[in-house]
């Protein structure tokens, strides 16, 4: 599968399997792309303040855990985020 590049709207959580047309589950790595950082969820719903995040700093990658119920970012600012299979 190829990169998927999205674009997320400030204090919006996105699920990036949805926007990516990733199925649930599927190992991932998310690049930030953009000067500003985001808050990573591993959570199955729109996640809340009080789960657990990982920081995706600018111009950083993440890769999540196989098998993960969701995965959410969310960010007070503009971002732009490539998403690939691992």
């Amino acid at each position: 599968m190829s990169n998927i590049t999205i674009e997320i709207e400030p204090g919006v959580a996105v699920d990036l399997y949805a926007a990516a047309s990733i199925q649930v589950g599927t190992q991932i790595e998310v690049e930030n792309l953009c000067e500003f950082s985001g808050k990573l969820y591993s959570t199955q719903s729109s996640p809340s303040s009080t789960d657990d995040f990982s920081r995706l700093w600018p111009e950083d990658s993440l890769v999540n855990e196989s098998g993960d119920l969701g995965a959410w970012i969310a960010s007070d600012n503009k971002m732009l985020l490539r998403v690939r299979v691992v």
